[in-house]
């Protein structure tokens, strides 16, 4: 998954736009 500046989740990061 693409990492973004939100929190991170189990297999990466969250992406949210």
């Amino acid at each position: 998954m693409t990492t973004t500046r939100f929190a991170p989740s189990p297999t990466g990061y969250l992406h949210i736009g």
